[in-house]
């Protein structure tokens, strides 16, 4: 209401001073618009926005206004309507305010006003202390609104009052009435209040009424809101007045009494002096106010609670309280106080208790405070000495996670008031027991803080504070200071010193790992009211770590800080402050004033690796930042440099300017990429240099760059874009925006393999692009041939959110293209028509290792957002092929269509097999997730084969139905015609695996390579959507088995059910009739199956069998058909070279020939393919030879080699093939270099020769 007073107080003076100086004949519509904005002007500033409408009678006796508002940031806040201004404008002349009659319809308040905060420039600038100016006083005869609107943000709740009062002010007689009523409520507050100077008589009469619910006791947060009743009445000679006061709680008086003042001559024991009593003054208040709280504070007040107030005012100036005292249940308070007419105290005594049963609530605002027992005293009487005590203790302190278990504070000291008046001291306390349910909070007070101060005081001179000591366990605070007085605006010195020995103690507080130790002192100047200072603050850490790994390191073992800063009538100044450590020295200054400032930085990092360990190297960061009133902020010489590189930029920012314009300069030097390459987790490499300017709005929507980039030999790391870089790369760019609109002056770029121009004509005009690249083959493998692509983009409006397309392209092997159309909302809708013909080996990069080729003539439209539901026409393959070697197939002649209609693509696409056949697929697929699909695969003789494994033949119809992310079904029959698998021969020697080479420097294509072989470990993909599998291949018979002297034909069904990430299959293909050969011996089988397992690697067993003289003899091969595993069993159990021996010849190892033993080694070759040492060398073993070795040629021919050391230095070798070709070796070591050999073979061949050989 204050606000709504001084507004009011504000237009009449306005009003006023423009009556003075104005003709009543002037009221016009001038008089309105220019006196309403001078009040509009006047009564606005920051934050406060005030509008009029309706103002007239400015110049006449009675002036009204419409409305007035009154808005602040968060909008208006008072409203006020239908204001109308009775009054005399010639008592203005006369110094008097005469207002008739000011009234009001409706005061509106929401909410009170938006406190002004923040920082602005000039709090920079120190104000001198100055006491505040007071307001003239001002008088107005009847003041009545009709409403006031009260919001509920004012008091909790919304409320409606009426207001009507009255005042008179004249011949030093004075009298008010006031009368406030809630609407709709029986809420009333009167105020009749009348005073005479020549009867002295006062007549007062306060009446508040509050019906149970009321704006009073919920304010108050009264228990169940209570009726309120409050009456202050009384009436008498001003020298002898007495007050009655009620207080009234649901009609029920629950405090009473008197407020008297009397005049007297003097003090009973002090006639006729300076002591003589002038006025005496006294209170008596007391009653049950327990119904006022809540049952839990009801204790501490009891029945009877009472106030006693008893003292008098000396002719001197002095003031006596001679009695004092405030009781309730569980509190006594009594004391007396005299002080002499300068404010010294001449005597006090203080004695208090608090509880003492037990655990008692305060009365106190916040959550609940509990405290067992607490007692004061203090005391000082100048007539026995200079001497004043005091002490307080408390036990048992309780409140919301806090408790204390003793406290204790003591002080003493002198008073001097002869002479020179002192005051001094000495104060302690000590706390123990400190407990706090916050682990963090309790580790960093500790258990038992204390501390002590002295302090000293003399008239006329500062406070002063010294040896000022506060201490828990290892962390202590000292202190010394002077504080001034009120006149010089409080000003204070001193130093202050904290150590802290171990800063794990706030680690918790913290939420971080903090340690180390630290010590910090902080000197310097300043002004309480004022707010100058002059502060310099020295700290030093030791092994300091804050929880984050990179800066830690930057803060060990020592780290200092220095902070000098002084702020003064002429602005704030940043001295310096500095960071000096092992790692990193930093150092900033400054200076702020109301119209200007400047901010220096010059930091540098030994090295890099300390904050990032991708990069390495020192860091170091320069620049001035400057600040006008006029010119915004400027940023000059802006230097950093990391790893080889260095940026380099200046610029200029108005934050005053509401859309924050901006434009500056950059540079940046790169002389190696490859020092960033583990930062960006890429093989970066190269040169690059980069200068751009700019200018624009950071809150508006103009801009402008006109940049340049060069660079030499860059690398990324990603193939298809390093063969586009590669050699000097340029780049120019130059563009602008304005209302909106885009103008893209200049676009190039500039490689060996690569160029692209564009350049506009103005701001919303085609912007002309060519793109040119020397080779498409860089892109799609197998596509050698320059492409080109030309056209116009139209940017049609605000930053592109509508660009128009027009661009034709071309490249080798008939790719021709061409796209029209718009791009909407920055490419989350299009319109765009396509058509032309591309190769399929585009796409071979995204699918490798895989491949494709032939063409596709495509002709479509996308209507909407950019996915393929918004796609309709039709793309057509002609002369296709399709490698997939992981699955060793590869299909030619494909040909077929696919037809778009909105969501769903209708597949009709058929192929021919490499080795024969074809296939077909057909059927819908929907292309909105999970992809529902309908399809069908028909295979005819499709023949599939793997050179070393497999030829077979299959035809039948394979059915996918169902969502492809998951729930898809595939299924269908499948015929096997014809089929043949082989099992592989090998050599009995091997060559171990090369070793793990590590490459170094792996050009990024040679990786790409790599990682198509699957030569690159890498993590597993996730399995991809299980779908299920129900299967049936069936082959009646005509399934051969051959290799290794097997020759068996099979037969049977196979089902495979399951899922794709867990396939499940039943059935076998089982021996119809088979063989086995070895030397001539041919072996019936027994038993023969295929199943499958996994793959296209079928896994096989059969078994052979023949009886001996003694024993059954049996031939197991089992395993893969690609690596298959041969087993010699008997019955009874014999070793396997005993059951070789007996299965070819009849008869034990003991019992053959060397020759004999040699057809048994090509006989176990052929039939296994490959032979560990453990049979062939108990072979070897058995005929007592050096070597026996036997190797089968890709023919399938057999060579055995058997040799053996005729004496120590001469060695014999025969060898023979299954051809009748044989040959003798014989080698005569000399010396341990020097070697003569010789050989003869079949033929009538021989040879001689003379080796040398030297280990080195």
């Amino acid at each position: 209401m204050r606000t709504v007073l001084s507004i009011a107080i504000f237009l009449v003076w306005a009003t006023g001073l423009w009556a003075q100086n104005a003709d009543d004949s002037a009221e016009t519509a001038r008089d309105r618009g220019l006196l309403q904005g001078f009040i509009e002007d006047n009564l606005s500033d920051a934050g406060r926005e005030v509008r009029i409408e309706g103002f007239a009678g400015a110049l006449s006796s009675q002036a009204t206004l419409e409305e007035m508002t009154i808005a602040d940031d968060q909008g208006v806040w008072l409203t006020l309507r239908g204001v109308t201004l009775d009054w005399t404008r010639s008592a203005l002349l006369r110094g008097r305010l005469e207002v008739d009659r000011l009234t009001a319809e409706e005061i509106l308040i929401p909410r009170l006003p938006q406190t002004e905060g923040g920082v602005e420039t000039e709090d920079a600038v120190a104000q001198p202390f100055a006491l505040p100016d007071l307001p003239v006083s001002v008088q107005i005869g009847e003041l009545r609104a009709d409403k006031v609107a009260l919001g509920a943000p004012i008091l909790g709740e919304a409320a409606d009052f009426s207001a009507e009062g009255a005042l008179s002010l004249a011949g030093g007689a004075g009298d008010a009435t006031l009368t406030i009523e809630r609407l709709e409520r029986n809420d009333t507050f009167t105020l009749e209040a009348e005073y005479s100077n020549e009867t002295r008589i006062l007549a007062l009469d306060l009446d508040l009424t509050e019906d149970q619910g009321g704006i009073l006791s919920g304010v108050l947060n009264l228990p169940e809101r209570p009726a309120l009743g409050l009456r202050v009445t009384g009436e008498g000679p001003i020298d002898a007045y007495e007050a009655r006061v009620a207080l009234t709680r649901n009609g029920v008086q629950r405090l009473g009494g008197t407020v008297s003042t009397e005049s007297v001559s003097q003090a009973p024991d002090a006639p006729d002096t300076q002591d003589a009593v002038t006025r005496r003054f006294a209170a008596r208040l007391g009653g049950d106010i327990r119904p006022f709280f809540t049952s839990e504070l009801r204790r501490f007040f009891g029945a009877r609670s009472r106030l006693v107030l008893n003292g008098w005012r000396t002719a001197g100036g002095g003031t006596v309280l001679e009695e004092m005292t405030l009781q309730t249940a569980q509190l006594q308070l009594s004391g007396g106080l005299e002080l002499d007419s300068r404010g010294w105290p001449v005597r006090f005594d203080l004695d208090g208790s608090l509880g003492g049963e037990g655990l008692v609530r305060l009365p106190v605002s916040g959550p609940p405070l509990r405290l067992e027992t607490a007692q004061i005293s203090a005391a000082y009487d100048a007539s026995l000495g200079e001497t004043w005590r005091a002490t307080a203790q408390m036990v048992g302190l309780q409140q919301e996670g806090l408790r204390l278990q003793h406290a204790q504070l003591a002080g003493d000291g002198r008073i001097v008031l002869e002479g020179v008046r002192q005051v001094s001291g000495d104060m302690n306390f000590a706390l123990s027991g400190l407990q706090h349910d916050d682990p963090a909070l309790a580790q960093a007070i500790g258990p038992a803080p204390e501390g002590r101060t002295q302090f000293s005081w003399r008239d006329g001179e500062p406070f002063h504070i010294r040896n000022l000591a506060l201490s828990s366990g290892d962390l202590t605070l000292s202190a010394t200071g002077n504080v001034d007085g009120l006149a010089d605006g409080f000003p204070v010195s001193g130093n202050a010193t904290l150590q802290a020995g171990d800063l794990t103690r706030f680690a918790a507080i913290a939420e971080r790992d903090l340690a180390g130790s630290a010590e910090a002192n902080l000197s310097g100047t300043a002004a309480i009211l004022g707010g100058a200072f002059d502060l310099n603050l020295d700290a030093t850490t030791n092994a300091l770590a804050i929880g984050e790994p990179r800066l830690d390191r930057l803060l060990v073992p020592e780290t200092r800080l220095n902070i000098a800063v002084q702020r003064d009538e002429t602005g704030t100044a940043l001295k310096r402050l500095s960071v000096d450590s092992s790692a990193v020295e930093a150092l900033i200054s400054g200076r702020l004033d109301e119209t200007s400032g400047t901010l220096n930085v010059d930091a540098r990092l030994s090295d890099v690796s300390l904050v990032e360990p991708r990069l390495a190297g020192p860091a170091s960061v320069t620049g001035d930042i400057g600040w006008t009133q006029s010119g915004g902020l400027t940023l000059t010489g802006l230097n950093a440099q990391v790893a080889d590189a260095t940026l380099t930029a200046t610029g200029q920012l108005d934050p005053a300017d509401p859309a924050l314009p901006v434009n500056g300069t950059a540079t940046l030097e790169a002389a190696d990429l490859a020092r960033f390459a583990r930062l960006a987790g890429r093989p970066l490499a190269g040169q690059l240099s980069l200068q751009a300017t700019g200018e624009g709005a950071v809150k508006g929507d103009t801009a402008m760059i006109d940049a340049t980039l060069n660079g030499q030999n860059l690398r990324s790391g990603i193939a298809s874009l390093d063969n586009l870089l590669t050699g000097t790369v340029s780049a120019r760019l130059d563009a602008s925006r304005s209302d909106g609109m885009i103008d893209l002056r200049t676009l190039r770029l500039d490689t060996p393999r690569l160029t692209v121009d564009a350049n506009g004509s103005g701001a919303g005009a085609p912007v002309q692009i060519t793109a040119r690249l020397a080779n498409l083959g860089l892109l799609a493998d197998g596509l050698d041939g320059p492409a080109e692509a030309r056209g116009t983009v139209r940017l049609r409006d605000d930053m592109g959110r509508d660009i128009a397309v027009d661009l034709n392209a071309s490249g080798p092997g008939g790719t021709v293209a061409q796209v029209s159309g718009t791009i909407r909302d920055h490419g989350q809708s299009l319109d765009l028509t396509m058509n032309g013909n591309a190769p399929l080996a585009l796409a071979n990069r995204f699918i490798a290792p895989r491949s494709a080729s032939g063409m596709a003539r495509f002709d479509l439209r996308i209507a909407g957002a950019p996915a393929l539901s918004s796609a309709s026409g039709r793309i057509t393959l002609t002369d296709g092929r399709v490698a997939l070697p992981s699955l060793s197939m590869a299909f030619a002649n494909m040909n077929g269509t696919i037809d778009l209609t909105g969501e769903r693509a209708n597949l009709q696409i058929s192929a021919d097999g490499r080795e024969g056949g074809s296939v077909l697929l057909r059927g819908p697929i929907n292309l909105a997730a999970p992809y529902p699909a309908d399809l069908s695969i028909l295979l005819n003789a499709l023949r599939q084969s793997d050179p070393d494994l497999y030829t077979t033949q299959v035809s039948g119809m394979v059915t996918v139905n169902g969502p492809l992310l998951g729930g898809a079904r595939i299924g269908g029959q499948l015929q096997l015609d014809e089929t043949e698998i082989r099992v592989p021969s090998s050599t009995i020697a091997s060559v171990g695996l090369l070793p793990q080479i590590r490459h170094v420097g792996e050009p990024s294509n040679v990786t790409t390579t790599r990682r198509r072989a699957g030569l690159i470990q890498e993590e597993e993909p996730p399995a991809g959507p299980a779908l299920a599998l129900d299967l049936t291949i069936s082959a009646p018979n005509r399934i051969f088995v051959r290799g290794r002297g097997l020759d068996a034909e099979l037969g049977g069904r196979i089902r495979v059910t399951g899922t794709t990430n867990d396939v499940v299959p039943s059935g076998m293909f089982e021996l119809i009739r088979g063989r086995l050969d070895i030397l001539g011996k041919r072996l019936i089988l027994d038993e023969g199956r295929i199943d499958l397992r996994g793959a296209f690697d079928p896994y096989l067993r059969f078994v052979a069998s023949t009886e001996s003289e003694d024993a059954t003899l049996r031939v197991v091969i089992d395993g893969l058909a690609s690596a298959p595993e041969i087993t010699f069993t008997s019955t009874p159990d014999l070793p396997q070279e005993e059951v070789v021996a007996r299965l070819i010849f009849g008869r034990g190892l003991d019992k053959i020939s060397a020759f004999q033993a040699a057809q048994l080694a090509a006989a176990v070759a052929t039939l296994a393919g490959r032979m560990d040492d453990g049979l062939l060398g108990g072979l070897r073993e058995s005929v007592g030879l050096s070597n026996l070795d036997v190797t089968t040629a890709d023919d399938g021919s057999t060579q055995l080699s058997a040799g053996a050391y005729v004496s120590e230095n001469i060695y014999s070798e025969i060898s023979a093939d299954s051809g009748g070709n044989q040959q003798i070796d014989l080698n005569l070591d000399l010396s341990r270099s020097v070697t003569v050999k010789g050989r003869l073979d079949s033929e009538g061949s021989t040879g001689i020769g003379i080796y040398f050989e030297k280990d080195y």
